[in-house]
């Protein structure tokens, strides 16, 4: 639905250049019912080509802010691996797998996985078994597991699996009874699994089972109820679980009931679970989606607090928060069909915003962005049907 509302939104705003007023000396009228009246009329076709292209240009200037700022960087590239992307894949707000200094990463040819490690750009293949209908990468264990998706013809459902690190054999994660919610979520240490529930009287509710048998623990709390609950992240060691409620809040919760932190809603900021990042009191999100507005990014580290807006006609594909709270950086992609906008990565002192590594990248890129280990940024770049992902070492 927000797709099917962006098109409408981008076409209402589209053709209302055709309401702009056309004044001459004796006439006052509308350019899109003078554009018609050219098209339709007795005229070289040169001329009707010459019309449609300046309607193509008035739509391109006032839904397209240009951006015209050149690359620059203050980080010389450290290694790069050629033939990978980095892959979306969920890892938690706090992502651990990248503090450790790996990342997840996608083959070209879509169905193979591996996990970058740095210094040295070297990928680690990953055995995720090969099915008719290629899998999903769900949900990154900071051990490098990974929580994958299936569906199969002709069975309804999906089906979810944990792979292990290092073996070749994943385990069935059985949807239970009662779950709201297809998506379940494995803890940080890989040992148990939670799924939201709701019971016949409507009260929502945590099922946290130990992976390979034992008794549950069903949690409930005030803050997981009348509201759409997502699951973000659950530490068992610690007994803590991080909600989104209503697709804009976040909350820590601990099982005997007590509030970690939260809630907290970054500001105007319209994020999502998987745009949002916190990290010992610091926090950086991006908007999900909005209509007829700018895309932010906002941080609050240690270090600063600020806010970057796209230039008009760029959605965010991608942001990503230095675990020392220096940087924050994004991927912007165009959020429209017409004109020509270039995709481009930005990383930016969190301490007044200044940027410090800017690179225009082919027009729908969408690429991935990631702090990996203290001292190390990574963005994929493509061109053609190639990809290389580039690992920088941050100077400062």
């Amino acid at each position: 639905m927000p797709s099917r509302n962006r098109l409408t939104i981008a076409l209402t705003l589209s053709f209302s250049i055709y309401l702009v007023p056309v004044l001459t000396a004796h006439w006052i009228g509308l350019f899109g019912l003078a554009l018609s009246q050219e098209l339709f009329q007795d005229r070289e076709p040169a001329w009707k080509a010459a019309d449609v292209a300046l309607a193509l240009i008035l739509q391109s200037y006032f839904l397209i802010e240009r951006d015209t700022t050149p690359d620059s960087s203050a980080w010389g590239e450290e290694c790069g691996v050629d033939g990978f992307s980095l892959d979306p894949v969920r890892q938690g707000i706090s992502r651990g797998l990248e503090r450790r200094g790996e990342a997840w990463v996608r083959q070209d040819n879509g169905t193979q996985y591996g996990i970058l490690q740095v210094p040295g750009c070297a990928v680690e293949p990953v055995a995720i078994p090969e099915l008719p209908i290629a899998p999903g990468l769900q949900q990154a264990l900071p051990d490098g597991s990974v929580v994958y998706v299936t569906m199969e013809r002709g069975v309804e459902g999906q089906q979810y699996w944990l792979l292990k690190r290092g073996s070749k054999e994943p385990s069935r994660l059985d949807v239970p009874v009662g779950q709201t919610n297809g998506a379940p979520l494995v803890s940080e240490d890989g040992g148990w699994v939670a799924w939201v529930t709701r019971s016949p009287d409507r009260e929502s509710s945590l099922r946290i089972a130990p992976l390979g048998g034992g008794q549950p623990i069903v949690f409930s709390h005030p803050l997981l109820q009348r509201t759409t609950l997502v699951l973000v992240e659950l530490d068992m060691n610690r007994r803590e679980v991080v909600v989104n409620r209503d697709l804009s809040t976040f909350a820590k919760l601990r099982l005997d009931g007590t509030v970690g932190w939260g809630p907290l809603t970054p500001g105007a900021i319209a994020a999502q679970n998987d745009t949002f990042r916190y990290l010992d009191g610091q926090w950086a999100a991006w908007d999900a989606y909005v209509e007829n507005a700018r895309y932010r990014l906002g941080w609050s580290t240690q270090k600063g607090k600020g806010q970057y807006e796209t230039p008009k006609g760029r959605s965010i594909t991608s942001a990503a928060m230095d675990a020392r709270g220096r940087y924050v950086a994004a991927s912007t992609t165009t959020s429209l069909g017409i004109g020509t906008i270039k995709d481009t990565i930005l990383a930016l002192r969190t301490i007044d915003g200044s940027e410090v590594f800017r690179k225009a990248l082919p027009s729908y890129a969408r690429s991935q962005v990631a702090f990996i280990g203290d001292v190390y940024f990574a963005y994929s770049d493509v061109e053609g049907t190639r990809s290389r992902t580039h690992v920088l070492r941050m100077t400062d």
